[in-house]
């Protein structure tokens, strides 16, 4: 591939791609809503200058307003989290003052606040328990502390930033935003025989796309290195949620030896022997129990290369006997994040639902403030729970270290939300700019690693075709998504995750489409109609069928 092109391989093996890949030679200037490529030595005139002026600022109008409303929307669910809290704490505080004496309850009280900080964090257990004793909140104070790293993260990210750059930076992109546009405007297809006498929308185009999806591997061959899974064949009775679900070998996380671990530096550290316990005194040795499978397995693969910044590591949720697995790649990997997609089910309430093994994930890390779990011979410790840092995910932030070796410690953020339908399409931008940003990788798991974790790791290939090029323009969510299918297999589960993935980059893209023919038909025009009505109507039936599930 030529160094210079602003277009780009999305191969996993493409390392050419690098944070300079916007090149071009021409520049544009915008003409009323057209975007009008002009060569060097041609000179606007005035009229062109003036013209260009006016377009210019009702674009930055328009994304001013863009992040005006997305930082409202931040605020209004983060207000609706500390609500959810107090509404919680409430009903149990009144059940409790039924069942115990007038001591009992006032002892109880005292203790609450403490509750709440071991179980929400410091900050978000102040506010929750203002709600609690009905004092009114300073909303401008949970504007500006919960904005603060919100804004911060946003002003690096390029992907909020890269119209800021010269206008030769900006001619590409703008060129590939403008195709995906008109490309998905041609795809939504209106029919008079849905609803006979109206015109109704329908996406049945999409859908044919996600088929295709489904049936590539099987029209493509691939070659001997792209389907072998000597692996998961070796491992999958214990280490797998799912048989079905392969891990393939050439993208798969292999664990190293559990004898040999890395000190938060990379460097090999060793654990200590009987030998060097007691001495060089005659030992028992102690002969490793040959047990189904592996130990250097965990159904983990990478998704790396191509146009993607960053890399990221999909996995499904931890099972019970592979805890210390999870654990022992997080250490290996050395991430800065971990999104955990699903919830939670301990002991209790996974008897009273009669969850199987396979369909809930235990708790696997330490929840309360303070608490630390050792698995193998790592310690995993909860130092701090940011509650206001997002207001869907709690956010716990974990120290990892080696029995042997305390001082060298891994700080990873773990973010944790049970995503259950697919009408809020904000959360995934929010969670991908830290990713971005990140020189370390990214641990991202559902419960079969597969479904919801490929439709969040496509969204961003997706994005990051737009921002940095891609050779494909006539599929681009297809090739994305083959190329994440490639390293995860099984990645984006059913239809409407892969509506999902166009509806958050179609959110995205809002500012940037300025036909009024395209945005008719994307549904930015009139709220039933275009793809965004179509798209919220079919997203609100799902989630209404979950619920009764």
């Amino acid at each position: 591939m030529d160094a210079v092109s602003n277009i780009s391989s999305v191969e996993p093996q493409d390392a050419i791609i690098d944070e300079t890949c916007f090149t071009t030679n021409k520049r544009y200037h915008r003409i009323g809503k057209t975007v009008v490529l002009m060569n060097e030595e041609e000179k606007p005139s005035v009229i062109t200058k003036a013209s260009n002026y006016f377009s210019n600022r009702a674009f930055q109008k328009a994304l001013d307003n863009f992040d005006h409303a997305e930082e409202k929307l931040f605020v209004k669910q983060m207000m609706k989290k500390i609500d959810n809290i107090a509404i919680d704490e409430k009903t149990r505080t009144s059940l409790v003052d039924q069942l115990i004496s007038t001591t009992g309850q006032k002892m109880l009280k005292e203790e609450r606040i403490g509750e709440l900080r071991l179980k929400y964090g410091p900050d978000l257990a102040e506010w929750a328990y203002e709600q609690l004793q009905k004092r009114p909140i300073a909303k401008a104070e949970v504007l500006r502390r919960t904005t603060i790293d919100y804004k911060k993260c946003k002003d690096v990210d390029p992907l909020n930033t890269w119209h800021k750059s010269n206008k030769d930076d900006r001619t590409g992109v703008l060129r590939r935003i403008d195709f995906f546009a008109k490309q998905m405007a041609q795809m939504v297809k209106f029919s008079l025989l849905i609803h006979p006498g109206h015109l109704r929308c329908h996406l049945s185009t999409f859908v044919d796309e996600f088929n295709e999806l489904e049936d590539l591997f099987d029209c493509v061959g691939l070659d001997e290195e792209e389907v072998s899974q000597k692996g998961f064949d070796a491992n999958h009775l214990l280490k797998a949620r799912n048989s079905k679900l392969e891990c393939v070998d050439m993208s798969r996380v292999i664990l190293r030896l559990p004898g040999y671990l890395t000190d938060a530096n990379q460097t090999p550290i060793r654990r200590r022997t009987p030998a060097d316990i007691f001495g060089e005194m005659d030992c028992l040795s102690f002969a490793e129990r040959n047990n189904y499978g592996t130990g250097d397995f965990i159904h983990a693969n990478y998704v790396i290369g191509g146009p993607l910044m960053n890399k990221f590591v999909c996995t499904q949720a931890p099972m019970k006997n592979t805890i210390a697995d999870f654990w022992r790649m997080v250490w290996q990997e050395k991430p800065e994040y971990i999104f955990m997609l699903c919830d939670v089910a301990d002991g209790t309430n996974a008897e009273a639902l009669e969850l199987e093994e396979t369909n809930r994930c235990p708790i696997y890390w330490p929840k309360l403030l303070g608490e630390q779990l050792q698995f193998g011979s790592l310690i995993v410790r909860n130092d701090n729970i940011n509650g206001i840092v997002d207001p869907l995910f709690n956010v716990t932030e974990l120290a990892i270290f080696h029995e042997d070796h305390p001082e060298n410690i891994l700080y990873v953020q773990h973010w944790q939300w049970d995503w259950r339908d697919y009408c809020d399409y904000h959360w995934p931008l929010r969670l991908l700019r830290r990713s971005r940003v990140s020189k370390r990788p990214t641990i991202v798991h559902c419960i079969d690693g597969c479904g919801k974790t490929g439709t969040f790791v496509s969204i961003e290939v997706m994005l990051m075709q737009l921002l940095r090029g891609s050779v494909n323009y006539d599929y681009p969510l297809l090739t994305c998504a083959s190329f994440v299918r490639l390293q995860r297999r099984h990645a984006i589960a059913n239809h409407l995750q892969y509506l999902y993935i166009y509806r958050v980059v179609l959110h995205w893209l809002e500012p940037y489409i300025t036909s009024s023919y395209q945005r008719f038909c994307l549904g930015f025009k009139f709220d039933d109609y275009g793809f965004v009505g179509k798209y919220d109507e079919m997203a609100q039936n799902w989630a209404r069928k979950a619920a009764l599930r």
